[in-house]
């Protein structure tokens, strides 16, 4: 595993499926989603890498309830000092409160899925929520981070803007996997409501936008991100 630098203090934390992204501010570190469950080795392994250790991590935001976003959360939830944070409507799903049911999937969709390996497929296991949140809130991290709700892949999913170093945090409301560059997510509660939040994050100007799947982007990425909402028109 590479941790990777992608602007100051950020940093890309490959976990096989999916990436997690870690803000390293100074002995304070926040984490944007978890990988499947098991990820939290690789992810102590990542912060020990940058000369930190597990009792450094403050803050957990989850983009939303899938088990290759928040299926190590549980884990994390025992460490020392973390907080976790998650969208209310989300939140219920992580408690066990809502059932996780995925939505019913076009045939080209569904066919993606099936290829996927067991592990992405799993339930996620239950952990409670420190932070309920709506959207709107604004942390003092990373100078300062917005929160989102950018409903549609599920009905709590959020994306995180770090203002300073204009980065957007999108879980799986965009995805970079393909060769024609970004392109909506796939596996939607709401494809119509998802494609609004593209068009929403779009507004946001982003200089780096980092999915949960495929490369981060850190070259054109306003241009790149407004293409793909026009394209939803």
């Amino acid at each position: 595993m590479t941790v990777r630098q992608l602007v100051a203090d950020l940093y890309e934390i490959p976990l096989g499926h999916t990436s997690a992204y870690l803000w390293n501010e100074a002995n304070n570190l926040t984490l944007v989603d978890t990988g499947v469950p098991g990820s939290s080795t690789a992810i102590a392994a990542a912060l020990e890498s940058l000369g930190h250790t597990k009792a450094d991590l403050q803050h957990v935001f989850l983009t939303h309830w899938h088990v290759d976003h928040a299926g190590a959360a549980a884990e994390l939830a025992e460490w020392e000092n973390t907080e976790l944070h998650a969208h209310s409507l989300d939140a219920d799903v992580l408690e066990g409160k809502t059932p996780q049911v995925l939505p019913g999937l076009p045939s080209e969709e569904q066919a993606l899925f099936d290829s996927l390996p067991d592990e992405v497929k799993q339930d996620t296991p239950t952990v409670a929520v420190d932070d309920r949140l709506e959207g709107g809130e604004s942390f003092e991290i990373a100078g300062i981070l917005d929160v989102y709700h950018m409903p549609g892949h599920t009905p709590g999913s959020i994306s995180l803007h770090l203002t300073d170093p204009n980065v957007l945090l999108v879980g799986d409301t965009v995805a970079n996997v393909g060769p024609d560059g970004p392109s909506a997510g796939v596996f939607n509660t709401d494809p119509q409501r998802l494609r609004e939040s593209v068009k929403a994050l779009a507004r946001l100007w982003p200089a780096v936008l980092c999915p949960g799947h495929g490369e981060p982007i850190t070259q054109n990425t306003a241009d790149r991100l407004n293409a793909l909402a026009g394209s939803l028109d």
